[in-house]
């Protein structure tokens, strides 16, 4: 029989990480609305998971500076506790390094991309572009990465929930392992799972609300 998929927990997210079958796996898609807080939550996410594993950390949306301030935010000015928590974090501010990358960085390993409509695709081609990334992605699952992407959703599905929200390819839906759309509220977000293919759950997932600095924790009750 083939081993079970890889799990990374979170140890900080724990309902979301029982309710999905034990935390990230295979391919993972964090989606939603600009704003909602998607990126924090993905960079959280590679904080915890560098205490056990390294990880790829490709920010192609927010900059390098902006990155490291975030992260300056979620643990603090001490030198000591950022090093801590960023130091098997590799972070990179284009994804063309990613074959010369991984040959340095063998499984198990996370690889996060921060935006997936921001990946380098030809303009007349940017669909097909996309959804081969998509696939490409997908393959590292098959080499023993967890691969955790952020994605848009397209403006119509604003406030709504469904698998085929993802903007730009609906290869997405096909490919993912587990994917995940945020919705904003009042207080701060919810978590909805929209595929599971390892588990059973799917639906309200999780409610989230800002802790300190920049930091998602989950509320009681869900």
């Amino acid at each position: 029989m083939p081993a079970p998929p890889m799990r990374i927990p979170l140890m900080g997210l724990p309902a979301f990480s029982k309710r999905v079958g034990g935390g990230l796996v295979g391919l993972t898609i964090v989606s939603g609305e600009p704003a909602v807080g998607k990126s924090d939550l993905v960079l959280q996410a590679a904080v915890e998971a560098q205490r056990t594993i390294a990880v790829l950390y490709y920010d192609l949306d927010n900059g390098m500076p902006t990155i490291v301030e975030k992260l300056r935010r979620m643990v603090g000015d001490d030198l000591g506790r950022v090093h801590a928590a960023t130091k098997q974090i590799y972070l990179r501010d284009s994804i063309r390094t990613l074959d010369s990358d991984l040959v340095h960085l063998p499984p198990p390993a996370l690889v996060v991309v921060d935006i997936f409509q921001a990946l380098p695709t030809p303009t007349e081609y940017e669909r097909q572009g996309l959804a081969h990334w998509i696939h490409r992605l997908g393959a590292l699952r098959r080499r023993g990465y967890v691969v955790l992407v952020v994605s848009e959703i397209a403006r119509y599905m604003y406030g709504n929930v469904g698998i085929g929200a993802f903007k730009g390819s609906g290869e997405i839906e096909y490919a993912a392992d587990l994917a995940c759309q945020m919705i904003p509220t009042t207080h701060g977000a919810e978590v909805y799972v929209v595929k599971n293919r390892h588990g059973p759950f799917k639906g309200l997932c999780t409610t989230l609300t800002r802790g300190r600095g920049l930091l998602w924790r989950e509320t009681e009750g869900v």
